[in-house]
């Protein structure tokens, strides 16, 4: 039983440490969330110039691109 105890303890520390990481790296891409959306006619004219087989190879869409979860699904292609 003791081993058990041992085995919980370690993998909560671990796991209140990656949560942590986590978080911090959330909220640090919502920051630039505010600049990306002041900045919208900048993008959509950027984006007239690139051909819509290359914008949906990358999974872009314009209709929700400006939506906090499209900005997410935009940022971890470029991540990724």
């Amino acid at each position: 039983m003791n081993i058990y105890w041992h085995e919980l303890k370690n993998s909560l520390i671990v796991s209140i440490i990656w949560s942590s990481i986590l978080y911090i790296s959330f909220t640090m891409l919502l920051l630039f969330y505010p600049l990306f959306y002041n900045n919208k006619d900048i993008i959509f004219e950027s984006l007239s110039n690139v051909q819509n087989d290359t914008l949906l190879a990358f999974n872009i869409d314009k209709s929700n691109m400006f939506t906090p979860l499209g900005y997410y699904s935009i940022v971890f292609v470029f991540i990724s």
